[in-house]
């Protein structure tokens, strides 16, 4: 696995992780994971399908446990009390996205909104800034992939996290897709300050830089 950096002002580190690893068996998925990321930073991780990428989002969010090493977030020890707030604050678009096929895009989004007690009234909104306001009111079983991945992008989006995770953002969206995204990416980092880290097997430089 490889890391990469888009350019970032000096800022405090949101995200600080100190020798993580986590095994499964005999198996090492995470060998020994140090490093910052930054406030308003866009941070890539890129490495072949089971570098290990997945595994770390879900160590940096709680969802698993390092069998060893420190992580923090926002200041936070992931794994203690304290850190159930962070992660209201923490946008998250997995690997792959579960959906219902019978909700439109629009009550989809309206769900994952009621679900964090948030107002549905800037979800078409959203819609339209993931490129889907023409297909809010369609049934998501309609949905291509690169559709589905957009929505799941909006998804992640809805709560307006200081903290964006994406894993495997490119995924099923075509070349006009890849550009949108990296425009939305680079205008949440520097209008909003949101703090970015998305992975990817084959992520075109274009779309960090």
């Amino acid at each position: 696995m490889s890391t990469e950096h888009a350019p970032h002002k000096p800022a405090e580190a949101i995200i600080r992780l100190q020798g993580v690893c986590r095994h499964f068996g005999p198996f090492t998925a995470v060998d020994n994971v140090s490093l910052d990321i930054r406030r308003g930073e866009v941070f890539g991780l890129i490495g072949h399908n089971g570098a290990g990428k997945s595994t770390l989002f879900k160590i940096m969010l709680g969802l698993l446990a390092p069998s060893s090493g420190h992580i923090q977030i926002a200041g936070e020890t992931v794994g203690q009390a304290g850190a159930l707030q962070v992660r209201r604050r923490i946008g998250y678009l997995p690997e792959n996205v579960a959906l219902w096929d019978n909700l439109s895009g629009l009550e989809t989004l309206q769900f994952f909104a009621r679900l964090k007690g948030l107002d549905t009234g800037n979800c078409q909104a959203l819609l339209d800034k993931v490129g889907l306001s023409h297909a809010g009111s369609r049934p998501v079983r309609a949905y291509s992939k690169g559709m589905r991945q957009r929505l799941g992008i909006a998804i992640a989006l809805v709560a307006g996290p200081e903290l964006l995770v994406l894993d495997e953002p490119v995924n099923g969206l075509d070349p006009v897709g890849v550009v949108e995204m990296r425009r939305l990416m680079v205008d949440l980092a520097r209008e909003r300050g949101t703090t970015i880290l998305v992975s990817s097997h084959n992520l075109p430089p274009a779309v960090i830089h």
